[in-house]
C-alpha cells in the first residue's frame, strides 16, 4: 500500500511539473486546520518542511497567509501552538485581505485565483476548499489521512487543460506556417539536380596520337620503308645441265 502511494505521488508532482511547469524548491501553501492536524498527528515529531520534502520527492518552502493566522488567533487557545507553529515555519505570502472579513478557506482560493501563477501547493483539511481548486488547472493538494500526507490525483479539469496546453504547443500557427512555406520554396531552388550521362563520351572512346604513332613505327621498318620492299631478293641460280657438252 505505502509503495502505491509514494508511486501515484511521484506520478502527480511529475505531471505538474511536465504540464504546468512547478519547479524545484516547491512552494506550499498551508491553511490553519492542515497545520493543526499535522501538529496533533505527529507530536512534534517531525517537522512539517521535513516531512513535505520526503513526500514531495523534493525541498519545500513553506507558506501561510495573515488571514489564516488571524484565524487561528480568533479560534481560541486550542489554537494558540498551531498559531505559533504557523509563525515560525511559514513564511507571510503576500495577502490583501488584511483587516478584512475574509475567512482562511476565500484567502487560499483567491491567493491561487485561475492559475495559481506561484506555483502553489496547497495543503488543507477543507475538503469543500480541495473541491473549488480541483477546477483550476494548476493547483495540486495536499491533505492529511490516516495513513499520512496525500496528494490528489489530478482532476479531470487539470486533465483536460493539459492536455488542451499540450495541442496548443504543439500546434503551429499561421504566421510559422508561412515562413516554414518560404524556407520550402527556398529548399527546393536550391537544390542541385545532377545530369545523367545520355551515352559514352566519344572523346574518352578516341585513341590517343602517342597509340597511333607507335603503331606506325611497328609497321615500318626503322628507316620507315616498309619490311617486304627492303628484303632483297635472292638471285636465282640456273641448274647446270648434267652431261651437257663441254
Amino acid at each position: 500500500m505505502r509503495r502505491k502511494k509514494h508511486k501515484s505521488t511521484r506520478r502527480t508532482v511529475r505531471f505538474f511539473k511536465i504540464a504546468f511547469g512547478f519547479k524545484e524548491p516547491f512552494r506550499v501553501l498551508v491553511d490553519g486546520n492542515f497545520l493543526h492536524a499535522y501538529r496533533i498527528a505527529c507530536q512534534g515529531q517531525a517537522p512539517l518542511q521535513e516531512a513535505l520534502t520526503k513526500f514531495l520527492g523534493a525541498p519545500v518552502k513553506l507558506f501561510t497567509s495573515k488571514c489564516v493566522t488571524k484565524e487561528l488567533r480568533e479560534m481560541g487557545e486550542e489554537m494558540i501552538e498551531t498559531g505559533r507553529l504557523a509563525k515560525r515555519a511559514c513564511k507571510g505570502a503576500e495577502c490583501p485581505h488584511q483587516g478584512s472579513e475574509w475567512g482562511a478557506a476565500e484567502c487560499i482560493a483567491s491567493l491561487i485565483g485561475e492559475a495559481n501563477q506561484e506555483h502553489f501547493f496547497v495543503a488543507t483539511q477543507d475538503a469543500s476548499l480541495r473541491k473549488k481548486l480541483g477546477k483550476i488547472p494548476a493547483a495540486p493538494r495536499i491533505f492529511l489521512h490516516a495513513n499520512g500526507l496525500m496528494l490528489e490525483e489530478p482532476s479531470e479539469a487539470q486533465e483536460d487543460s493539459a492536455k488542451r496546453n499540450e495541442d496548443a504547443h504543439n500546434t503551429i500557427g499561421k504566421a510559422e506556417k508561412e515562413i516554414l512555406k518560404g524556407v520550402e520554396v527556398v529548399r527546393e531552388k536550391s537544390i542541385f539536380r545532377r545530369k545523367k550521362a545520355k551515352g559514352p563520351n566519344p572523346l574518352a572512346m578516341k585513341k590517343s596520337a602517342k597509340k597511333k604513332q607507335s603503331a606506325k613505327v611497328s609497321a615500318s621498318g626503322p628507316d620507315g620503308a616498309n619490311e617486304t620492299e627492303t628484303k632483297a631478293k635472292r638471285p636465282r641460280r640456273k641448274k647446270k645441265a648434267v652431261g651437257g657438252d663441254e
